[in-house]
């Protein structure tokens, strides 16, 4: 939110995204201790191209013009103690 009113980036750009997920409350402790050990990848939903697809195009006209901008995108869903999603933005 810091950056409404401030200067959109322009020119190409690379996003790093880190979809945190929580663990199923249904998990036995031994699945829930291997999940945040990260011996346990999150398989599940939401499928990581529609968080990213919503998370960058929720920044359009905010962050950066277009989302188009973006060339270089690494996503990772992963378990952890608290729902997130982490991004990192980088001018090329």
């Amino acid at each position: 939110m810091d950056q409404v009113g401030q200067l959109m980036l322009e020119g190409p750009l690379r996003v790093d995204l880190s979809i945190n997920v929580s663990v199923p409350a249904s998990w036995s402790k031994k699945k829930h201790a291997q999940a945040m050990d990260g011996e346990r990848w999150a398989t599940g939903r939401p499928d990581v191209d529609n968080v990213s697809k919503l998370a960058l195009d929720a920044l359009n006209g905010i962050l950066w013009k277009d989302d188009a901008q973006v060339c270089c995108l690494s996503v990772v869903r992963q378990y952890a103690a608290a729902p997130a999603i982490i991004m990192t933005v980088t001018p090329l």
